[in-house]
């Protein structure tokens, strides 16, 4: 029997992937597309490095000691929208409008970002499982 104050380390899981990891890899899968595809790809590509790495900044900076930040009050209520689901899913839609600009090289970015997608769903989906 579990306690009421033990951690459920499902939910624990899908916050850290949700939180830290998915917009790292995002992140690098849409630098890895800027620099491998053709001019429409990489503008939507560029947009998504944008909004991932201020998504980072924002969650970020009040361990770096950056409170000032212009619209961070605003980012931060962003993220949270949505249990916190809206900011990820939605830059997910995004990233995956480069995979259909024809002549798209390095499909392997988009397996890549179906597999991120799969897992941040697969983690979300574990939470609702009582172990």
């Amino acid at each position: 029997m579990q306690s009421f104050f033990e951690p459920n380390y499902s939910v624990l899981t899908f916050l850290f992937f949700k939180k830290f990891v998915f917009f790292q890899i995002l992140l690098l899968l849409s630098l890895f597309r800027i620099f491998t595809s053709q001019a429409k790809a990489r503008l939507v590509s560029f947009l998504v490095f944008l909004l991932a790495s201020w998504a980072l900044i924002t969650l970020f900076a009040p361990s770096l000691g950056w409170y000032g930040l212009p619209l961070g009050r605003q980012t931060a209520l962003l993220l949270g929208l949505q249990n916190g689901m809206l900011a990820p899913v939605g830059l997910s839609l995004i990233f995956a409008a480069t995979a259909f600009v024809p002549k798209v090289k390095r499909r392997t970015i988009d397996w890549l970002h179906i597999a991120l997608v799969l897992a941040l769903f697969a983690t979300w989906g574990a939470t609702f499982v009582d172990w």
